[in-house]
């Protein structure tokens, strides 16, 4: 299970792809490439901090979590790129983003 944090699904472009995806599109491309069901469920802001806040708590108790502030916060941030520069200045070429998570998806399993 995904919870996508802040309901307004503005969270950022794939800088090397170049296509611009909110992380609940790409959690579903992920989905259907990788061959599995996926349930992702949005949340506002502020339940989102609710839960960085209490990944904090459990992460004071030494309870393993990836979940607190500074994640969430990285998460709610409405931020953009561009991949013009690295096209402009090194000659980078464009991945579609399906190619990019199943080449991904294919290491993974390769290396487990």
């Amino acid at each position: 299970m995904v919870l996508l944090l802040g309901a307004t699904g503005l969270l950022g472009r794939n800088v090397l792809t170049g296509e611009c995806l909110t992380l609940k599109e790409f959690f579903r491309i992920q989905a259907r490439v990788g061959g599995y069901r996926q349930l992702c469920i949005a949340l506002p802001n502020w339940m989102a901090g609710i839960l960085g806040v209490i990944g904090s708590t459990l992460r004071f108790l030494r309870i393993k979590t990836e979940l607190y502030p500074h994640n969430v916060k990285q998460l709610l941030y409405h931020e953009w790129y561009s991949c013009a520069r690295a096209r402009r200045e090194l000659g980078y070429t464009l991945t579609p983003v399906q190619t990019a998570i199943r080449d991904f998806v294919d290491w993974y399993y390769k290396k487990c």
